[in-house]
């Protein structure tokens, strides 16, 4: 679903484009949480993260239209203030940013996510989903927020998800 998506999305782009040296770190998610009010759309989300790994389970209760724009923005804390980070996932119709996307590709192999636009009422789920920290080298530490949303021109947005996390040394 969008969401399930995006926040895999928003925590692999963050490492992705900083990578440079060996995998000396950990992600520890800290909040995860449904922001929307909208509940036409979907459900309220059922949210879950441990170290690294993401569950996430939602219903689609009405047709998601092919012209939902989904993004995604990324904050760090800086100083205690979370700031915008220019990483992020552009504004564009979700479809898109979904089905063209080789790391969503896969996880449709064998996750229970929709397989086509437009979103078809259903419950899908992705479970205990974990993030390979191998391939993204040495991401800058601290603290960040990655804020999703999907949204209709004529309804503005109808689902959100806000996902805390940190990115830490190694133990």
């Amino acid at each position: 679903m969008i969401a399930i998506s995006t926040v895999i999305w928003a925590l692999t782009i963050l490492v992705y484009h900083h990578a440079q040296g060996d995998p000396s770190y950990e992600i520890q998610i800290t909040e995860i949480k449904s922001i929307s009010d909208n509940k036409e759309y979907v459900d309220p989300v059922e949210l879950s993260a441990g170290t690294s790994t993401i569950s996430i389970k939602s219903t689609v209760k009405k047709e998601v239209p092919q012209d939902a724009i989904c993004e995604t923005l990324f904050y760090k804390n800086v100083d205690g203030n979370f700031k915008k980070s220019p990483i992020g996932i552009a504004a564009a119709p979700c479809c898109e940013v979904m089905f063209e996307n080789e790391l969503f590709k896969r996880i449709m192999e064998n996750q229970n996510v929709p397989k086509a636009c437009p979103f078809t009422p259903g419950t899908y789920s992705v479970e205990n989903y974990a993030l390979d920290t191998s391939k993204h080298k040495n991401p800058p530490r601290g603290e960040y927020r990655a804020n999703f949303t999907a949204s209709l021109p004529s309804e503005g947005i109808i689902y959100g998800v806000l996902l805390t996390f940190s990115i830490v040394d190694k133990a």
